[in-house]
């Protein structure tokens, strides 16, 4: 089983007073799990943005018993992921944690420095996902993503994949709120 982390800040698609900004979704998240599902690969799918903390989400990851964990993290959501894979690790040290994103790009000798982690994705993944998820094993720790030649080749983005915000904060899923 694999499980998909959205990062970003607790109670924020459950907090009626956050704004659109911090609703909006991780567009390559929405790439990578398109792809794997036309693949006929499912991931669980969790959101810290549903949860109210740290222990929910040890919870999640027990329940689970997950052999995978993917996270796409930014910067500023870095510190985030790494606690996340702290936190699968301890609770499954066989498990292989998967990284990508643009913190991935810019500071891959940062999470190498992390051994929670075991394989980085720099660069774009979206042409080395499915080998890597499918047999991570065959991959060193810090891999060379490989693009698509343009957006063109990309798969519509099933947006239902996207994690749900509370519908009483008057969302837009599976669409993002008007943002500007």
């Amino acid at each position: 089983r694999r499980i998909w982390l959205d990062l970003g800040q607790f109670r924020e698609l459950i907090d009626p007073h956050v704004g659109a900004h911090e609703r909006w979704m991780d567009h390559g998240a929405g790439v990578l799990l398109t792809i794997a599902r036309k693949a006929g690969i499912e991931f669980e799918r969790l959101s810290l943005r549903q949860m109210s903390g740290w222990g929910e989400l040890r919870m999640a990851f027990k329940e689970i018993g997950a052999a995978q964990l993917c996270m796409n993290a930014r910067s500023y959501n870095w510190p985030m992921a790494k606690q996340a894979a702290r936190i699968f690790k301890d609770l499954n040290p066989a498990g292989k944690v998967l990284l990508g994103g643009m913190h991935s790009t810019v500071a891959p000798e940062e999470i190498e420095g992390v051994a929670d982690i075991d394989h980085i994705v720099s660069g774009a993944g979206e042409m080395v996902f499915l080998d890597l998820i499918r047999d991570p094993d065959a991959f060193p720790r810090l891999v060379a993503g490989r693009s698509a030649r343009s957006m063109d080749d990309w798969p519509h983005i099933d947006r239902e994949l996207w994690p749900r915000p509370d519908p009483r904060q008057g969302s837009w899923w599976p669409l993002e709120n008007p943002c500007g």
